[in-house]
């Protein structure tokens, strides 16, 4: 299961250069970086991208019951630069265009 909060905290401290060469450097999609406690940590992309917009919309629904505005616009910037790497990454086109393609066909 993926930690989305501080997958996205992480991730989006990234500029889209440092995001792309991360995602070109990955054989399997999966970026390696370091926990908190200072061990290895892994981000299975593929799911991220694919629960992010989910995550997002819920983390919406309870912002009146304290949610921090600041991490859903910095999840919200996240999203925004994983489109703009899409079309650099296979693997990641497919995976937003299979977003679309659901929220388009319901």
């Amino acid at each position: 299961m993926i930690d989305m909060v501080s997958a996205v905290e992480e991730l989006s401290r990234l500029t889209t250069k440092e995001l792309n060469e991360m995602l070109r450097e990955s054989d399997t999609f999966v970026l390696q970086s370091e926990a908190e406690d200072g061990g290895p940590k892994q981000v299975d992309m593929e799911k991220l991208v694919s629960s992010l917009p989910l995550h997002l919309l819920a983390v919406c629904l309870e912002l009146g019951e304290g949610s921090d505005l600041t991490y859903v616009l910095r999840a919200m910037r996240f999203l925004h630069s994983l489109s703009e790497l899409a079309n650099r990454h296979t693997r990641l086109e497919q995976v937003t265009s299979f977003i679309i393609q659901l929220k388009f066909h319901k």
